[in-house]
């Protein structure tokens, strides 16, 4: 995928995951909280601990919905950059398919690097949808 391309996506599912975690920006100032919080430790755990920490966090956020959505885009923008299969309809990681990502090293890698641009995107335009209202 051409890298112009894929900094598009990044674009379009990090607007995208802040205005559902924000719900459209209707949400109250603590779910806006909530959604910046879910959104700085979901980076800092999948640079600290790596993909596999990630998608566990996901997981065991995916009851307050963050974790659902977070999962649900990661694996929409996965699929855009080619490795398709990583979510299921309900925003769940496939545990089968994240396993077989983390025994290729080149894709292990590049996932990581994606999803860590994507939330790092959506951490920015959280900051710029405060800013605007």
């Amino acid at each position: 995928m051409a890298v112009d391309l894929l900094e598009a996506k990044f674009i379009e599912y990090s607007k995208a995951l802040v205005s559902v975690l924000t719900d459209n920006g209707r949400a109250v100032e603590a779910e806006k909280k909530k959604a910046a919080n879910h959104i700085n430790k979901s980076l800092g755990i999948l640079v600290e601990d790596g993909l596999y920490g990630f998608v566990v966090y996901q997981e065991i956020k995916k009851n307050e919905k963050m974790g659902k959505h977070v999962a649900n885009h990661c694996g929409k923008l996965a699929a855009a950059a080619g490795i398709s299969g990583l979510t299921d309809e309900g925003g769940q990681f496939d545990d089968v398919a994240i396993q077989a990502v983390c025994k290729n090293l080149d894709k292990l890698m590049f996932l990581r690097e994606i999803f860590e641009q994507l939330l790092t995107y959506s951490r920015w335009c959280l900051k710029i949808k405060d800013n605007q209202e």
